[in-house]
């Protein structure tokens, strides 16, 4: 077991020993084959089973075992097509702690003789984190070799050996009780937080005051942990890179402005490969390629007439057989063109999965597992079948050519065998280079002219996508309300029977009914897939409840609008902040008024200062070293060489998993709204971390509204009630004290197995 705090190097040193990094020196060696999970989970756009199955032949019994030990049979149960559901892309359609449970199960299938988890526990609650370490890593894998990097130290006794890092190095390692006897008692580090963590709990049941997780003697093995920066798996940043690069050279304002509210249903739904395409070929096409071929195309239509001209003046006879070969030839290409069309549509069709699949391989940590799982050939097959299929535009390319080249010639042929019999060669030879230059010219024109009408559909297809995509409701489109210029005032929030369901033909994903006051801190847990993060859709209105504003979906490949159940139940219900009705509230204003740390840290491209300060406050530096500090960062940013100004590289892969959490938090104190939604905010730091950040809460967001979704219950015990989740429902909802003293209540045994 690798324990450390965050950025003390877990993650590279599970990225080492699989090849990922460039070693500076000393050697790696291992002997037998790998298995990797990645700390973000990396889901493919194929069904469940094929995610865990992997390439890898389908046997019943040995997939029926994986899954019971892996903990996934609940989950396909509420799925509607069970493990043969499409997960949608990067796994979408499916909560962190299922696409973790699922990148498990992939590895366990695999029957591999190492296997390198990097922090798979931390997406599951307390239940299931016991059952996946009981009976799956010290279970099922118990004569493997496990290479377990983790927060979650309560397991930390049962670990042949634990390896302690820190900044980087080995601080200390052997077994639990060899570190005892060596005068080395992590339990100061670990197991003291979480004996703790129940002591102060009752502390805090008995004694109606502040609560705090910051520890107040100092240990050896934790103090001033500085963060190494760490090589973290890739993010996917690659569309937004591409829309900023269409927003610049596009020519349509209508489509750069209506990309940007497509509904949430329509990335879901639509593979990304399709998405780029659209912004990168078409986009391409009818930005710049039209607008060449036009140009080009009246050139030559000039440069022909006047060959024409020319050649009627000095030699007539030759029209004679120009106009009937250009009149021949424009018929052959519009039969050719018809097939043309549909054979570009093709080629289009086809570069979407090329797209797709190189998107997949290289976002997050895909090119770590197919290297991992030794799947190179298996991948580069893949691409290569795609590649050839995308290669049928030279067929339509090869087939122009030969068209033009057999009419050319019959031209050709036909001016030397008349002119041979009819003109004196001074003339003839005046014929044949004209002939040529009017051949040349024709077969361009005929060319330029059947691409210009086959390009059209880029044109067709972007203007699909400007004006057919479903789109989020605009203010103008809506009787909307006009909240006060500080809204929301006290931060109160109602869920008014709430029911909604992602898609038609789903079942409902929640079906809730509670109310927050003004600066009452919520906390919401429950099994992985139980609908918590589910509540953050409908609060930010992603998923419309009020039918009007549902958009209408539309199958992107037919055009046509996907038919719904005439009898399914619409989404229902409505939330109201401060009394007000959200759906009445411009979007923009409603989601400028809550602040969001979402389960997946997001960094964009641009310096550290931007990522702080995202909404161009322009905060001052002193507020932002504040907010650093507070966060636990300081330390680490004052020792990078640019310091605010560093760059942030693709996804934030210069940060650790940890550390972009708390720049998000961070993000969060600054925006400084009244209203603050937290999904797994802590699942990823250490316990130091997680400490501070308690702190943080309860000092920064004292006069806020906060909604706190967790597995670490200590996170929640602060809280002045408790929401406990499952199949989308409310089964318990009572403050700590008393759901932790009602016996059999499920946050009780959930509290339980946390010691």
């Amino acid at each position: 077991m690798v324990i450390g705090g965050s950025g003390s190097g877990k993650s590279t040193l599970g990225s080492a020993i699989i090849g990922d990094i460039d070693r500076l020196s000393g050697e790696v060696k291992h002997i037998g084959s790998i298995a990797y999970c990645p700390q973000t989970p990396w889901i493919n756009n194929q069904t469940i089973q094929e995610n865990i199955t992997f390439g890898q032949e389908y046997n019943e019994v040995k997939y029926n075992d994986v899954v019971h030990v892996c903990a996934l049979k609940q989950d396909f149960e509420t799925l509607p097509a069970g493990d043969q559901t499409a997960i949608g892309e990067k796994g979408v359609n499916l909560s962190g702690g299922q696409k973790a449970r699922i990148q498990l199960a992939r590895a366990v299938y695999s029957d591999r003789d190492i296997y390198i988890l990097d922090d798979p526990l931390s997406g599951a609650d307390a239940n299931v984190g016991k059952f996946l370490f009981d009976e799956c890593i010290t279970g099922r894998l118990k004569d493997k070799t496990r290479i377990l990097m983790t927060n979650q130290l309560q397991f930390i006794q049962k670990a042949d050996k634990i390896i302690f890092l820190k900044q980087g190095r080995i601080r200390a390692q052997g077994s639990y009780q060899e570190m005892l006897d060596q005068g080395i008692d992590l339990s100061k580090y670990i197991k003291k937080d979480l004996r703790n963590q129940q002591y102060k709990f009752r502390r805090l049941m008995r004694q109606n005051t502040q609560f705090t997780l910051i520890p107040n003697e100092a240990d050896n093995l934790d103090q001033n942990t500085q963060n190494e920066q760490k090589k973290e798996e890739e993010e996917d940043t690659q569309a937004t890179k591409t829309i900023q690069v269409a927003q610049k050279i596009i020519t349509r304002e209508e489509f750069e402005t209506k990309a940007v509210p497509w509904s949430h249903q329509f990335f879901d739904t639509t593979p990304m490969g399709r998405i780029l395409n659209r912004l990168t070929l078409d986009l391409t096409n009818v930005d710049k390629g039209l607008y060449n071929m036009f140009i080009q195309f009246i050139g030559t239509c000039l440069g022909l007439v006047g060959q024409v001209v020319i050649i009627s003046v000095n030699t007539p006879f030759f029209l004679t057989i120009g106009i009937p070969s250009l009149i021949f030839q424009y018929i052959i290409n519009k039969l050719y063109s018809r097939a043309s069309r549909n054979l570009l549509r093709m080629v289009s069709r086809s570069k979407s999965p090329i797209f797709q699949i190189f998107d997949e391989t290289i976002s997050k940590a895909g090119l770590s597992i197919i290297r991992a799982y030794k799947l190179q050939d298996v991948w580069r097959g893949k691409f290569v079948a795609l590649n050839d299929h995308w290669g049928v535009r030279y067929v339509l390319f090869l087939q122009g050519k030969k068209i033009n080249s057999f009419v050319s010639t019959v031209f050709m042929g036909g001016v030397v065998i008349l002119g041979w019999f009819f003109m004196n060669p001074a003339v003839l030879s005046v014929a044949i280079s004209a002939s040529l230059t009017f051949s040349s010219l024709s077969s361009l024109l005929i060319q330029q002219s059947t691409e210009l009408e086959s390009n059209m559909t880029s044109f067709g297809r972007i203007q699909f996508y400007s004006t057919k995509i479903p789109q989020e409701k605009s203010r103008s489109e809506i009787d909307s309300f006009d909240p006060p210029q500080d809204f929301p005032t006290q931060g109160s929030v109602q869920f008014d029977n709430v029911s909604f369901r992602y898609r038609s033909g789903l079942q409902y994903a929640l079906d809730v009914d509670f109310q927050l006051k003004g600066r009452e801190k919520i906390g919401v847990c429950g099994r992985t897939g139980s609908g918590k993060s589910s509540l953050l859709f409908p609060l930010f209105r992603l998923i419309e409840l009020d039918p009007t504003l549902q958009p209408t979906m539309i199958d992107v490949r037919s055009g046509l609008p996907i038919e719904t159940d005439p009898n399914e139940e619409p989404n229902r219900g409505r939330i109201l902040i401060d009394g007000i009705d959200i759906s009445k509230i411009d979007i923009t204003k409603l989601r400028h008024s809550i602040a969001c740390i979402p389960q997946n840290p997001t960094l964009f491209t641009g310096t550290l200062r931007f990522n702080l300060d995202i909404g161009y406050k322009y905060i001052n530096d002193d507020r932002l070293w504040e907010v650093l500090d507070l966060i636990g960062l300081k330390q680490d940013v004052e020792q990078l060489p640019e310091g605010l100004d560093t760059q942030i590289a693709d996804g934030g892969s210069n940060f650790s998993a940890g550390q972009r959490q708390l720049i998000c938090f961070g993000r969060a104190i600054l925006k400084n709204c009244r209203i603050v939604v937290m999904d797994e905010v802590t699942a990823s730091v250490d316990m130091k971390h997680d400490a501070k950040i308690q702190k943080v809460i309860q000092e920064q967001f004292v006069d806020k509204t906060v909604i706190m979704i967790a597995h670490r219950l200590n996170t929640l015990i602060h809280c002045d009630h408790i929401i406990v989740m499952s199949d989308g429902k409310i089964i318990e909802f009572d403050t700590p004290a008393r759901l932790q003293n009602t016996r059999g209540s499920v946050f009780n045994e959930l509290m339980k197995n946390m010691k």
